[in-house]
This record gives structure tokens, sequence and C-alpha cells, in this order.
């Protein structure tokens, strides 16, 4: 059995993900062929992945453009074959609309160390958020880059911080 078709663009993710505002959602921003992107997505992603069935969330990977090697096509061979699990949709964000969006949301412009794009970031968000203009403000997010003061991935306690949430002890700690 084959995954679903990666899904294409910033409009298909943020129907995604309204229509499931009653559960927990996470958001991975990730290129395709960077290797430690990839690797940190993949450990993440087995991670939450790992909870039992009956855990009801959603697991977004958005798959991006930013080095020169990116493409659908590399996208689409870099996902993990998890057919079965109908918690996690992919999506491609071509023109890094996703990506722009999450990098003002993020004020990653203002960091210390700044970065163009909003990439190999990971993502959670409290059921009840709704995406409207822009994506709100995660509940709780991690990264791979080089910002000193948000959590970098730890794939453990991505996945703690998620089931807390899931069993109604989580509460909205925003890293700022």
């Amino acid at each position: 059995m084959h995954p679903p078709p990666i899904q294409i663009g910033a409009s298909a993710l943020q129907a995604s993900f309204n229509a499931s505002i009653s559960v927990p959602r996470l958001v991975f921003l990730v290129s395709p062929t960077c290797d430690i992107c990839v690797a940190g997505a993949q450990s993440a992603a087995q991670a939450v992945l790992s909870l039992p069935v009956e855990y009801d969330f959603r697991l977004y990977r958005v798959w991006l453009p930013v080095l020169e090697t990116d493409s659908l096509q590399a996208a689409e061979e870099v996902r993990s074959a998890w057919s079965h699990e109908t918690r996690l949709v992919d999506f491609w964000d071509a023109d890094l609309i996703i990506s722009m969006a999450y990098h003002q949301v993020l004020e990653l412009g203002y960091r210390v160390r700044r970065h163009r794009v909003a990439w190999d970031i990971f993502l959670l968000y409290r059921a009840g958020l709704r995406w409207a203009d822009r994506p709100p403000m995660p509940s709780f997010w991690m990264h791979q880059l080089f910002l000193d003061e948000v959590p970098k991935l730890e794939a453990e306690t991505l996945r703690h911080e998620l089931q807390q949430m899931i069993q109604g002890a989580g509460t909205d700690r925003t890293n700022q």
C-alpha cells in the first residue's frame, strides 16, 4: 500500500489544519534533501506516531524547496511509507508561502540569528486553535536551527508534550 500523494500548497494545509481543530496538531517544516532535517523529522515523526492509535492528533509534514536540490520528487522519495498511518499528511510548499507565514508568526527575522525562511522547525498546537489569515502561534515548538531562546528538537520531549496535550494536562507554553 502506497502513502497518499503529497498535497500541494498553503490552502490545502490550512483546510486540513482547520478541519482537525478538535485535536492537537503538529506541523513540521522540512527540506527533503537536508540530511539533518530529514533525520530530525523522521525521529520526531516516529516518536509521536508511536503513540497508540487511540491518541488522536494530526501530523502535517511540510516539505520545502529551501536547498537547490529540493523538489517535489525529492520529497516523494524521502517521506517514510507510513501508508497505514491516518494521522500523517504530507504537503509541498512550492513557493514557500507556508514557510514565509511561519517566518512572520515566529518572528524569525527579529531573532539574534536571523533566518530568511522558516524551516527545520517542529510546531505543536493544542486543540481549538484556528488558522485564519496566517498560522496561529504554536503552543510549543522546537527547532534544529541556531536559536538559543527556543528548545532544540528532542523527539521524546515533543512526544511527551503531545501526550500531555492529548491527556488534557498540556498548557499553552508558547516559546518566544
